[in-house]
């Protein structure tokens, strides 16, 4: 149980499923005993989260689900689904699944692993998009099923052998495509499907231009491990408020190229930025002198109103939570200041933002008061508060509060 929560959360859901299926199992002091272990083992992976404000749950939770819904997602996954147990064969799977009876409960516990796994990412899918591997799980009653399907199937096991071969011939073929660079590579089909597995002809071009100095990609963790595997240099995120945090806040990166010349790779366009010669994929850059960022400031809202009307001055009182260490290094950045930045959406959308003061190191771990204005249109919308260096977007600061925007009092007098 440990391992499988430690792999994915989601091992909790198979967990669930398991006693669901069979609630007898929570009068056996051998179950409690194995709950007891296992919560144990997960103790030290508890605190890591305690320590660094628990990213991946709050990922999961609130960062996911901040987007707005996209008939695609729902779409997707069930598409993504019909061949997550094999191109061809992967129906037969269902189909088993909803024909066989179950005739003990091992099967009634296989069936409902089943049915309940691909039940509970189809409604998460109405919360954001679901990745198709998570409900591998089901592999395991889906062949259990389906084999004993096929079984009975006497006169249609040639016609499904042969599917099952085209099936494992379509697996390989893809994974050896994507693995592996070829002349194939050009062909319209499978450019199309290898495009973004072929980095490194760029990535080695960013160092050519990097010359040995850090490469920071905003918001693409992914980019910057490829970055890092095929050039051998250092590579690293900077997320801000249109991303989420990943491994490398966790490894505190940004902090290890406070001062030095960092190159970095936006993602979004803008005439400031140059271009990397011959680049396919991430073409602009800039380099940034004296590197500094401030990820650990942690911004807390001490007191904000529930309501207020259109276009009013909001006072609010927040607290910069920050290592003392920041102090020096704010003061003595004039070039490249950091601020304290409000911004105010609706369904996505940016509907106002503001640079409030100049964040100074006597701010650090006191209470100061802020005005905002209120939208001018009357409606609900998210306020969050981050801070801003320099040109740099405004890294995710706080959680994000509701306000709710009404019509002037004196108006509807």
């Amino acid at each position: 149980m440990a391992v499988m929560c430690l792999s994915k959360y989601h091992g909790a859901l198979i967990i669930g499923l398991v006693v669901l299926s069979n609630l007898s199992l929570l009068k056996e002091k051998y179950s409690w005993l194995a709950i007891f272990t296992a919560s144990l083992i997960l103790i030290p992976h508890l605190l890591w989260q305690i320590e660094f404000d628990y990213p991946s749950i709050s990922y999961h939770l609130f960062d996911r689900s901040s987007k707005a819904y996209k008939l695609n997602y729902t779409l997707e996954y069930i598409a993504a689904q019909l061949f997550v147990l094999g191109p061809l064969t992967g129906i037969l799977f269902f189909i088993s699944c909803a024909k066989i009876k179950s005739s003990n409960q091992f099967e009634r516990t296989l069936k409902l692993l089943f049915w309940g796994g691909y039940c509970f990412f189809f409604i998460m899918s109405f919360k954001g998009r679901v990745e198709g591997h998570w409900t591998l799980f089901v592999v395991i009653p889906g062949v259990y099923f389906g084999f004993a399907f096929i079984e009975a199937l006497e006169r249609t096991k040639k016609a499904l052998s042969v599917m099952f071969c085209v099936s494992i011939l379509l697996i390989w073929s893809v994974r050896i495509m994507i693995a592996i660079e070829s002349p194939m590579d050009s062909v319209l089909v499978v450019k199309g499907l290898v495009k973004k597995y072929r980095k490194r002809e760029d990535m080695l071009l960013i160092k050519d231009v990097a010359e040995g100095r850090p490469v920071a990609f905003m918001n693409s963790y992914a980019n910057a491990s490829v970055y890092s595997f095929y050039s051998g240099s250092k590579g690293l995120t900077l997320n801000n408020d249109a991303g989420r945090r990943d491994q490398y806040n966790v490894w505190n990166s940004e902090e290890k190229i406070r001062g030095k010349r960092v190159m970095v790779i936006p993602n979004y366009h803008d005439y400031f930025f140059n271009l990397i010669p011959n680049a396919s994929l991430l073409k602009r850059y800039v380099f940034v002198d004296n590197f500094q960022s401030f990820p650990n400031i942690n911004v807390e809202l001490l007191g904000m109103p529930v309501e207020v009307e259109k276009s009013k001055i909001i006072e609010l009182s927040v607290r910069l939570n920050s290592p003392v260490y920041y102090g020096e290094f704010i003061d003595s950045n004039a070039k490249f200041p950091t601020h304290l930045s409000v911004m105010i959406t609706q369904s996505e959308d940016e509907v106002h933002s503001q640079k409030n003061f100049s964040v100074k190191s006597e701010m650090f771990n006191e209470s100061t008061l802020l005005n905002i204005e209120a939208p001018s249109v009357c409606g609900v919308y998210e306020v969050r508060l981050n801070t801003k260096t320099g040109w740099l977007p405004p890294s995710k600061k706080s959680k994000v509060f509701l306000l709710n925007v009404v019509e002037n009092k004196n108006m509807q007098k």
